[in-house]
């Protein structure tokens, strides 16, 4: 197992403690992790960091294998002051120690970590902290040598890019390399994904996502404070049945020292959709199996830092049969939702399978499907600021309505109104 662990899992267990109230608590880290608040601990008073001095010994004997004596000799300390820094660097993974025979072998992450440190060489900030109680905090699968970390409430990725992940039951199955598999929910930047069948690629550097449930955005609004931070208000609209991937960093950034400005960065791999069926809109009159937009494969970078203006999803608008199929772009409209304001062309769209014909803007957002312009129905033109148009009806309040003559077959006199309610239902040939 301390094979596997070793030389193909790549992952250390960094420590192991039972807590109070019969809860375990247990650290397993990435071979290439670091951090500047343990090296610093490591140091402590000490003018040199001792992982330094160390090195500079081995360089000096020019062999990786030392004495325990002669170690503290060079470091001027007694042995058993000697001993026990050593017994702690060893359970930190920087050496091995053989207590019975007093024989030190230096291990490369001691090298890494220095290196870390002088900024010579990438690293990560993987780690998995696991708390539980009742249950192992992790399990191994002989079979396939996966292992299976419980009570892990959440994960950092990249704290320059701002990436983490929240583990649906607290659970992830930890594969070769640092690889990881998962369900839950996904923080990068400005966006939150949710769905299951998640993997994590460490090699690569990113997040493939099989099943995305929901994503949901937040954008920035007014002027940053006094500390520089802007307000970050939600969309109300929601991406739903996604399939895609989040690129956290540069492969061979994953400290995120250089600076990469497009990442972290999104990408949809397939259609996806947007429905309008809650009940805050319209009551929820838009079914979503007949009224969605249904948006292409797309990309948004700098997840971490983008505007407004950058949301832009292209798509296929469909209205169950209020408007004919159309194509349209997904952008932020003024209650924070996505939508679109768009102008018809000359002759305008007919409307209701061709029941009517309909003239000048048409709005979509929280507030339902709209339209300010003019209706022809029959003999019938009504101008309205305000249509709301659902899937069987149709509201106005009309500032103009005219009604002209028809002498033939079924007769009705020509007609006026100045600001009168309008309800259609086209279906029933009904127009009030």
């Amino acid at each position: 197992f301390k094979q596997k662990t070793a030389y193909e899992i790549r992952l250390s267990l960094v420590g192991s403690e039972m807590c109070i109230r019969d809860r375990s608590k247990a650290t397993f880290e990435s071979a290439n992790f670091w951090e500047d608040f343990r090296y610093t601990k490591i140091q402590g008073l000490d003018e040199l960091n001792p992982l330094i001095k160390i090195k500079k010994y081995a360089e000096l004997r020019g062999t990786k294998t030392l004495n325990a004596s002669d170690i503290a000799g060079y470091f001027k300390i007694s042995d058993s002051e000697m001993r026990g820094t050593l017994m702690r660097l060893s359970t930190m993974g920087f050496l091995i120690y053989n207590v019975e025979t007093d024989v030190v072998t230096i291990k490369d992450r001691l090298y890494y970590y220095i290196n870390a440190k002088s900024r010579k060489t990438d690293y990560d900030v993987l780690q998995f902290n696991s708390v539980i109680s009742k249950y192992d905090n992790a399990s191994i699968n002989l079979l396939n040598f996966d292992i299976k970390i419980r009570g892990v409430a959440q994960i950092f990725l990249s704290d320059s890019q701002n990436v983490y992940i929240f583990p649906r039951e607290q659970e992830v199955i930890l594969q070769k390399n640092r690889d990881f598999t998962f369900d839950g929910k996904v923080v990068s930047g400005r966006f939150d994904i949710f769905g299951k069948e998640f993997a994590f690629n460490y090699d690569e550097f990113k997040i493939d996502m099989k099943k995305i449930d929901s994503l949901r955005m937040k954008v920035p609004e007014g002027e940053p404070d006094e500390f520089g931070k802007v307000k970050l208000v939600p969309v109300r609209t929601v991406l739903q049945d996604l399939e895609g991937e989040v690129l956290i960093d540069h492969p061979n950034n994953k400290s995120g020292l250089e600076d990469f400005p497009k990442y972290p960065l999104f990408n949809s791999k397939r259609e996806s959709f947007v429905y309008y069926d809650k009940k805050s809109i319209q009551r929820g009159a838009y079914n979503k199996e007949q009224f969605y937009f249904k948006l292409k494969p797309f990309t948004v970078d700098s997840l971490d830092n983008f505007t407004k203006e950058g949301l832009a999803f292209e798509g296929d608008f469909v209205s169950a049969g209020i408007f004919p199929e159309m194509e349209e772009t997904l952008k932020l409209q003024p209650d924070f939702s996505l939508g679109f304001v768009k102008e018809t062309p000359p002759g305008g769209y007919p409307v209701y399978g061709g029941k009517g014909q309909y003239s000048a803007t048409i709005s979509l957002s929280n507030q339902g499907l709209k339209g300010n312009g003019t209706l022809d129905y029959l003999t019938s033109t009504t101008k309205s600021n305000e249509f709301i148009f659902y899937p069987d009806s149709m509201n106005a309040v009309a500032q103009d309505f005219v009604l002209r003559q028809q002498a033939g077959g079924v007769q009705y006199p020509e007609a006026n109104g100045k600001d009168v309610a309008v309800h259609w239902e086209p279906k029933k040939e009904h127009f009030y």
